[in-house]
């Protein structure tokens, strides 16, 4: 069963970054927001993700940087920074959650 739910990832992943530009795991933390429906704390967005808390600050602050999601810095460290779900962010999102579904369809119909 882990091997499976492992290969469902790595395709997720693939198919997720050659139709928009995501990772799976960019697809978590918009996924994340968008179902917050309000700005996160980043150290809070850190308990969901699958990775650890710099992973998961370095990931905001690319999808920052592409405009994705916008990154408000309240210390040095940034765990306190809130992350919200831009426009454009949830746009992206929409477009990767048919991905996501229909890779996910078709692994559980074979």
């Amino acid at each position: 069963m882990a091997r499976a739910a492992t290969s469902l990832v790595a395709f997720l992943d693939r198919e997720l970054e050659a139709e928009h530009g995501l990772r799976f795991v960019d697809f978590d933390i918009l996924d994340r927001l968008a179902t917050a429906k309000e700005r996160l704390p980043l150290a809070e967005l850190s308990k969901h993700v699958s990775l650890s808390r710099s992973g998961v600050r370095l990931r905001v602050r690319l999808l920052d940087a592409s405009g994705l999601v916008a990154l408000k810095a309240a210390d040095r460290r940034g765990d306190s920074a809130l992350v919200e779900l831009t426009e454009a962010g949830a746009r992206r999102h929409g477009l990767a959650s048919a991905t996501v579904a229909r890779v996910v369809a078709a692994a559980t119909e074979g």
